[in-house]
């Protein structure tokens, strides 16, 4: 599944790559039932193998993956308090 996300992930661009790697983190901690369909960890591992191949900067990707969690952690306990 990695590999048809990252080869179709590359076709988004550098920012389309940072946006995915940090929605899917965001998503999988703020609805739950989407982190069963997909996983956020996926996101976050495509973004590492394309840093290691030099598609997008390894600091952006580390810096989106952490945003998006944070993020959805943020959406989840917001949601969960109503």
């Amino acid at each position: 599944m990695t590999d048809w996300l990252a080869g179709n992930v590359v076709a988004l661009g550098l920012w389309g790559t940072l946006l995915v790697v940090l929605l899917f983190p965001a998503l999988e901690a703020a609805v739950p039932f989407i982190g069963i369909l997909v996983p956020g960890q996926s996101g976050v591992v495509v973004g590492g193998m394309l840093a290691s191949h030099r598609v997008v900067p390894l600091p952006a990707a580390i810096a989106a993956a952490l945003a998006g969690a944070v993020l959805g952690n943020l959406i989840g306990y917001w949601v969960g308090g109503r």
